[in-house]
């Protein structure tokens, strides 16, 4: 039998241990992201609307709640990009505690191209409520969807030089959003959760006005 001294173990087995570690990491990560997955799948359904519900009967959520609600947010944050940079952008700015009840100023002209901003903006010095029909515009088969889901309502002016377009970005203390993700099929989001993570100071809202140069 051929023996091996104690430095050619060392040096054989340590790579395979590095590589054995590795996989072990691997697979705990990817247990914990299918866990949030299946745990986020199982509160949008059925415990977001059972959290909802304590907080209309005036009762504080309890930790795994939270945490729940604030991967919904970030769960939102991850898909939304896909249909609307803008919002996404938005709600990742609300884990930002220096946000808070700030005005953020964004150089963007995506608004521009939508006709409820288009037909108003070349003469509209004063401000003008810009709003939409949330449960019909946030559905993604809407051509409003990306602007809906970023400035609902928002403020629309101009000066001599530069358009503007004001967004308060806050959820609604009682409000339920309905996203179309297909013609028969909707998912609906009580943004009253999240309301409560701004009140415990966990988001932060803030205002964004978005300008462009005319």
């Amino acid at each position: 039998m051929v023996r091996l001294d104690e430095q050619e173990i060392r040096w054989r087995g340590g790579p395979f241990n590095k590589r054995k570690m590795k996989r072990r990491i691997f697979h705990v990560t990817l247990g914990l992201v299918a866990l949030l997955f299946v745990n986020g799948c199982y509160y949008v359904v059925h415990g977001q609307h059972v959290s909802a519900d304590k907080l209309r009967r005036g009762e504080e959520l309890n930790k795994y709640e939270v945490g729940s609600i604030y991967t919904m947010h970030l769960a939102i944050c991850a898909v939304g990009w896909i249909f609307s940079p803008e919002a996404t952008k938005e709600i990742i700015g609300m884990s930002f505690k220096k946000n808070r009840d700030t005005i953020v100023k964004k150089e963007s002209a995506f608004f521009l191209k939508y006709p409820v901003i288009r037909d108003h903006y070349q003469y509209q010095y004063s401000r003008k409520r810009i709003a939409f029909d949330g449960n019909k515009s946030y559905s993604f088969l809407d051509n409003d969807h990306r602007l809906a889901l970023a400035v609902n309502p928002g403020y629309l002016w101009r000066d001599s030089e530069y358009v503007y377009l004001e967004a308060p970005v806050h959820y609604p203390v009682c409000y339920n959003t309905h996203i179309g993700v297909t013609k028969n099929c909707h998912i609906t989001i009580n943004e009253c959760l999240f309301s409560y993570l701004e009140k415990k100071e966990i988001l932060h809202p803030y205002t964004v006005i978005y300008y462009t140069k005319i």
